[in-house]
């Protein structure tokens, strides 16, 4: 009887896992991506590589000149945007550093 029971338990796992594998096919098929949950809060390293930080700079120019290019034409006249320094810091001591009243705004 005993036997039996494992027998059926590892059928049903490796059923299982082969619904698994059937269900990624199939996001793969359609172009679905996996998410992965990401703990801001106790990120697993504190900092970037220094290559990526590297690249990140250039990409923050051009959106500070896109922005830039895109406040001149609403307020009619001169604005600029330039990165004076690329720093990383947590999120928590970033958000305390601020002064009160502030906003914190995402642009899209």
């Amino acid at each position: 009887m005993a036997e039996e029971e494992e027998v059926t338990q590892e059928e049903e796992t490796s059923e299982e896992a082969e619904e698994d594998e059937e269900g990624e096919e199939e996001k793969a098929e359609k172009g679905e991506k996996e998410v992965q949950e990401y703990n801001f809060r106790k990120p697993v390293s504190d900092e970037l590589p220094a290559a990526e930080l590297r690249n990140l700079k250039p990409r923050f120019e051009t959106f500070g000149r896109m922005v830039g290019t895109g406040m001149t034409s609403n307020f009619r006249t001169g604005v600029t945007m330039t990165i004076d320094e690329l720093t990383q810091v947590k999120y928590e001591d970033f958000i305390g550093s601020l002064s009160t009243p502030h906003i914190l705004a995402i642009l899209n």
